[in-house]
């Protein structure tokens, strides 16, 4: 397997304790290249894009991510915010077409518009622009839209009445908290082995602030009742076990937030389970304990 990481460092709006600038380095620095290296993968780091015009970022990460998925390799890019999946899946679109499925696993709708945004962050139109809904600023930047059906929203819990109505209209393949409270990840599942049987690529967009304050504190918008490490790890090693998974997002790390690295850990964890392996770290410590409990037995 080869693997190129694209890191993209871009955030318009935070500073201090909620700056997303240094995640790529960050989540580099505590391992994250180590983890893929234990599946015997080949990786590569491209440039780090430093490009401050919006444009012109999403315009190169749209470029780098086409470039390495007709290379037939993996593609991983890392945020900075959510802006960067402009880039990223549209890039895969003019890749694979409506051949692509994009599981987008996020908190929020980011469903709105330049019309219907109570704050004008650019971060909250990423998905409606991928479908072709928007201010043409935005729209014109995606050459290929991404089909309503061959999307898979996981993890809604905050979203403006704008964004449920376009929820609606365009019938869009929803599951929220709610449904994984009443039903835990059985429609997760059930949409997951439609992708796998249906689109023949799969991109993972992976907004962190989907996940429990408690197992990952690192992002801006970090709160209670998201989905728990045992929820989000399970997901991630179904769609890896199913999906032809090409190319995944890591996006909204705060590393002044992170408590223990628990976040930069859960993302390499992640990254491994979307391939499809669990990396060698994970297996000798569970081997060693379960070693130990063993020979005891025995003792006794």
């Amino acid at each position: 397997m080869r693997i190129s990481i694209v890191p993209v460092p871009f955030d318009a709006n935070n500073s201090g304790i909620n700056s997303t600038v240094g995640a790529p380095s960050y989540v580099e620095k505590n391992g994250f290249s180590r983890a893929l290296f234990t599946l015997g993968a080949v990786v590569t780091k491209e440039q780090v894009m430093r490009e401050k015009d919006f444009v012109r970022t999403i315009c190169s990460v749209q470029n780098s991510v086409a470039k390495i998925l007709r290379r037939k390799e993996k593609c991983i890019v890392f945020g900075g915010t959510h802006t960067v999946a402009l880039g990223s899946v549209s890039g895969a679109l003019q890749v694979f077409g409506n051949e692509l499925g994009v599981i987008w696993i996020d908190a929020h709708g980011d469903l709105n518009t330049h019309e219907t945004s109570l704050t004008g962050n650019v971060h909250g139109m990423v998905l409606a622009a991928l479908l072709g809904v928007g201010n043409r600023s935005l729209t014109r930047l995606v050459k290929k839209k991404l089909p309503a059906k061959n999307l898979l929203h996981v993890g809604l819990r905050d979203a403006d009445m704008a964004e449920i109505t376009l929820i609606k209209k365009r019938k869009l393949n929803v599951v929220t908290m709610g449904n994984i409270a009443e039903n835990g990840l059985a429609d997760c599942v059930k949409n997951i082995q439609r992708f796998a049987k249906h689109k023949k690529y799969v991109w993972v967009s992976v907004d962190i602030d989907v996940v429990d304050k408690n197992d990952a504190p690192a992002s801006p918008m970090a709160a209670y009742g998201g989905l728990t490490y045992r929820e989000i790890t399970h997901l991630a090693k179904h769609i890896g076990d199913i999906c032809n998974v090409v190319g995944m997002d890591f996006v909204e790390i705060a590393p002044k937030k992170d408590v223990q690295k628990k976040t930069a850990h859960l993302c390499a964890e992640l990254a491994a389970s979307l391939l499809g392996a669990i990396h060698s770290w994970y297996t000798e410590k569970y081997l060693k304990i379960h070693t130990r409990r063993a020979q005891s037995s025995r003792v006794l």
